[in-house]
């Protein structure tokens, strides 16, 4: 008689089966009958898997739960990666068949496997989560998110064609425990919804009831991964939604939400969220944190349910406005192919009489309003535009800010252009002022204001200089502030044409690191009767005392040979005249030099 092996490899699986159940039958302990009972149950399973045939592959699942086989790592390997060849296959279906996956996933999580981390297991993981709608609640607890492999926290990274940086793709660790955290969500909001029947209330509040120990043992979860892995950014966005919906005290929630908020400040999502976190206690800021929402720029097709959400808040005391949000909803709904229907229809009657205009003053003061929620913790700090560099195809454009520094010689901040585009309009050296936070250890620029009270370059302290030498054509200036310090100039950007060797000159500088070294560089110069210090500026007099080679020293300045010949000076000389220090590049180093004007010491 043909062994079950030979059976299942020439297809005969009904024979198979019959076989393995009469040997299982007959010893239902031994670890052969029930690797031959898997054997064809999984024999099965490729052949349902191969036709792409959910319902067939769906009673195999079925029977091997019945069967409740012991868990065994080889056989649950198997049965993993078969199963996450199926759940592919249909996921690349369209429409994807979402009850059917729901079902075969539901099915699955009735089979007894070991609780063990696996290839297999993750694999069929990563396949799940691509028809991630369609999970089944009670599948994750059978997947069991503690058995994820140091391998599932990793995130992949790949560079496009012609583009110049990598893009990061989320781990598997981290869209796993978003997904979880999302369904949590869904779960706990059951029944929330305005005007929502009494026993889907009801059910909700049975549904949130037993969801909130899954809850309470994934926040801390979040909140490790969180700060484990800084670079998953949607976690802390679950922990806040999660926080909201179970209806945390709102210094809790923000604690965790604020943050979030700040890091994505450019995403109309993130000041959703905090307006529906705050419209229980705090309508009008929830009120600003819409209209905030809606200014961030992205598709209309995504702002249409906020501009919706904010017609319906304002149709009361901001008619006008309430009309002209509406219209832009209706606007999208239309281009989209949707029917305006509902709440829609029923506003554009009520608003119907209004006229469409937006309230200018209304709309400032939300700004003020919603931005305050967010950054009014954090303390203004003054600077000064410094430079604007254009977006290019390899490298997006920034703004640089000056801030005031301790040392004199403030380093910049940069933001993004895009974010900031109107300060881009404003001459160099206009003040502002910034909200920030650190993020790694670095200042992030929340937001950027006009300082009305602020002069050009005002955060910058000024330092004077000496001007040591010009090129022949007095186009640029080389100046030392101090010992260590030296920068040149066009004399053209300041006006200072005229400028020569000796002039004192008051400068403001802004410096940048390149190559280890810091650099500096003058935003403006303008000319001055100061006194430079004597460090890099002085006057000399007394008897010149003249070496054998031709050199000499007066009051313990140099002069050197070239110049005691032209001048014609003798040893014993009384000689007078001034000094700058700047450097020798032959020698490398730092020395007096003696300034000139044509044949004579300039006194």
């Amino acid at each position: 008689m043909p062994s079950v092996s030979e059976l299942c490899r020439t297809g005969q699986l009904k024979a198979a089966f019959a076989q393995a159940e009469a040997y299982l039958t007959e010893y239902p302990t031994s670890a052969i009958a029930h690797a031959e009972m898997h054997r064809v149950m999984l024999a099965y399973l490729k052949k349902a898997t191969a036709k792409v045939d959910t319902s067939a592959a769906i009673r195999c699942l079925s029977k091997l739960a019945d069967l409740a086989l012991p868990a065994h790592p080889s056989r649950d390997e198997q049965l993993f990666w078969e199963v996450r060849a199926l759940v592919a296959a249909l996921s690349k279906k369209q429409p994807v068949p979402g009850e059917a996956i729901s079902e075969l996933l539901t099915v699955l999580a009735t089979v007894p496997v070991g609780a063990e981390p696996s290839k297999g297991r993750s694999v069929l993981l990563q396949a799940s989560l691509k028809c991630k709608e369609h999970l089944p609640f009670t599948w994750w607890a059978w997947w069991n998110l503690d058995l994820l492999r140091p391998e599932d926290f990793e995130q992949e990274s790949f560079t496009p064609h012609g583009a110049s940086k990598p893009v990061h793709l989320p781990a598997v660790a981290e869209t796993a425990y978003g997904t979880y955290a999302a369904q949590l969500i869904s779960r706990l909001q059951m029944g929330r919804q305005p005007g929502a029947p009494a026993w889907l209330q009801t059910t909700g509040q049975a549904v949130a009831a037993q969801t909130r120990a899954s809850v309470d043992a994934l926040l801390p979860r979040l909140e490790q991964l969180a700060a484990t892995y800084p670079q998953y950014g949607w976690l802390d966005y679950r922990r806040a939604k999660l926080l909201a919906a179970l209806g945390e005290d709102l210094p809790t929630t923000l604690a965790v939400l604020l943050p979030v908020v700040r890091r994505k400040s450019s995403e109309f999502w993130a000041w959703r969220l905090l307006a529906e976190t705050l419209d229980a206690t705090d309508a009008a800021t929830a009120t600003a944190c819409y209209y905030r929402a809606t200014t961030c720029g992205a598709e209309e097709k995504f702002l249409r349910g906020l501009r919706l959400t904010l017609a319906n808040r304002l149709q009361r005391d901001f008619p006008s406005e309430a009309r002209w949000q509406l219209q832009k909803a209706e606007k999208t709904t239309k281009a989209e192919g949707w029917p305006v229907r509902g709440e829609m229809l029923s506003l554009l009657a009520q608003l119907a009489q209004h006229p469409s205009a937006p309230a200018a003053d209304a709309r400032r003061r939300w700004l003020e309003t919603a931005e305050a929620a967010v950054y009014g913790d954090l303390p203004w700090q003054s600077v000064v535009l410094s430079s604007v560099r254009a977006d290019a195809p390899d490298k997006p454009g920034a703004i640089y800010l000056l801030p005031p520094s301790t040392d004199g010689l403030p380093r910049s901040l940069s933001v993004p252009l895009r974010r900031f585009k109107w300060v881009a309009k404003l001459p160099l050296g206009t003040p502002l002022q910034v909200r920030s936070e650190l993020v790694n250890g670095k200042p992030r620029v929340l937001q950027v204001q006009q300082r009305p009270a602020g002069q050009a370059w005002d955060s910058l302290p000024p330092l004077l200089g000496v001007v040591t030498g010009c090129t022949p054509d007095r186009a640029r200036a080389f100046v030392t502030v101090r010992p260590g310090l030296r920068l040149s100039f066009a004399t053209a950007d300041f006006g200072l044409a005229e400028l020569g060797a000796g002039d004192a000159v008051r400068l403001w500088l802004q410096s940048r690191i390149k190559d280890g070294n810091t650099l500096y560089s003058a935003v403006a110069a303008e000319k001055t009767t100061e006194q430079p210090e004597a460090t890099i500026y002085r006057e000399f007099a007394g008897p010149l005392q003249l070496h054998a080679k031709g050199f000499g020293f007066v009051d313990n300045i140099f002069l050197p040979p070239h110049l005691i010949t032209r001048q014609g000076w003798q040893d014993g000389e009384q000689i007078s005249g001034r000094a700058v220090l700047s450097y020798n590049k032959h020698k490398e180093k730092e020395e007096w030099n003696v300034l000139v004007s044509s044949d004579r010491i300039a006194k």
